[in-house]
């Protein structure tokens, strides 16, 4: 033990960069630990926003809402009250603001649609509904905006929180 100390200061520098370093590396496992931990939590307040009962998956999914491919057909063997088709598209909006964003289609009569804070439910195809973190950053009731690969214009009709 006393060689030791007297090794850590003879090299104050050597061992105050390593102590560094590893104070380093905690922050960053802690800093990702967080950021992971807050996006999970985001898609899943999402789904949690549904208010579903249950969640039905294709059984070749791994228990992943995302690659689960069910077709229309398959909601007649679903058991259980309502029931709802939903799909998903993640892309890029083209323009101004190339923000990421995942978009989710349903039918007008889904129990699963949020509940609007500004303007009005989908009447047509091609209107969409945003969420208000897209508003803040610039979006508005009326914009039309185009996603990813699919060519044709968006117009925004309503806002959820």
């Amino acid at each position: 033990m006393f060689l030791a100390i007297k090794e850590i200061r003879y090299s104050k520098l050597r061992y105050g960069l390593i102590v560094g370093i590893m104070f380093l590396i905690a922050y960053v496992v802690f800093m990702l630990s967080g950021l992971a931990n807050g996006l999970s939590e985001e898609f899943k307040k999402a789904i949690d926003d549904w208010d579903a009962q249950e969640i039905v998956l294709s059984e070749d999914a791994n228990q992943v809402f995302a690659a689960s491919q069910l077709t229309r057909g398959d909601l007649k063997y679903i058991e259980g009250g309502e029931k709802a088709p939903i799909g998903l598209y993640s892309g890029a909006i083209k323009g101004k603001n190339k923000e990421n964003v995942t978009v989710f289609g349903t039918t007008k009569e889904a129990f699963l649609l949020p509940k609007l804070t500004k303007g009005h439910e989908f009447k047509t195809k091609n209107e969409i509904i945003i969420s208000q973190n897209l508003a803040d950053s610039g979006y508005k009731i009326g914009d039309t905006i185009k996603i990813g690969s699919y060519d044709d214009p968006l117009t925004i009709v309503g806002i959820f929180p």
